[in-house]
């Protein structure tokens, strides 16, 4: 009978040096989990900040947009503008941000994580809604930027 019991407790040893125990399935499940979760937090927070940086680079180009179409539309007899800050922006009534008659200023916060850099303001001149500055607007998250440029057509491009 010892023979036999050998013979089972050398199948047995065999058969488990082929496989897995439960242990081991769990714990490279909880670390596959563990991993998954943290990549899962990572993509997101990326997809939320790339959605924040474009979401403010089409605030701006609109409001460019908007002060451009105000001033060929001669709304107010006047030109329209738009000035830039670090963290914030205004649409504005007048010939500068200097000069502009302040009651009709809509400012535009955006996340304290978004820097503005670039053109400090640009006004656009009638008839044709042609800008005084040309040049690059400069939207920065972190390691990820967007930039608006307009030309002295007046032509405004995103990327």
């Amino acid at each position: 009978m010892e023979f036999g019991a050998w013979n089972f407790y050398l199948q047995f040893t065999t058969h488990m040096k082929n496989g897995f125990t439960v242990l081991e399935v769990i714990i490279v499940a909880g670390f596959t989990a563990i991993f998954m979760s943290f990549t899962a937090i990572f993509v997101a927070n990326t997809r939320i900040q790339s959605q924040e940086l474009v979401q403010t680079r089409d605030l701006i180009r609109d409001e460019l947009i908007m002060a451009q179409s105000n001033t060929i539309s001669g709304l107010g007899d006047t030109m329209w503008g738009v000035a830039f800050f670090e963290h914030s922006l205004t649409f504005f009534r007048g010939t500068n941000y200097a000069s502009r008659n302040q009651a009709y200023d809509l400012n535009f916060s955006t996340s304290s994580n978004i820097v503005i850099s670039g053109l400090s303001e640009i006004n656009f001149t009638r008839p044709l809604g042609k800008p005084l500055q040309t040049g690059t607007i400069t939207i920065t998250l972190e390691t990820n930027s967007k930039t608006i440029s307009i030309n002295g057509m007046g032509s405004i491009s995103t990327n």
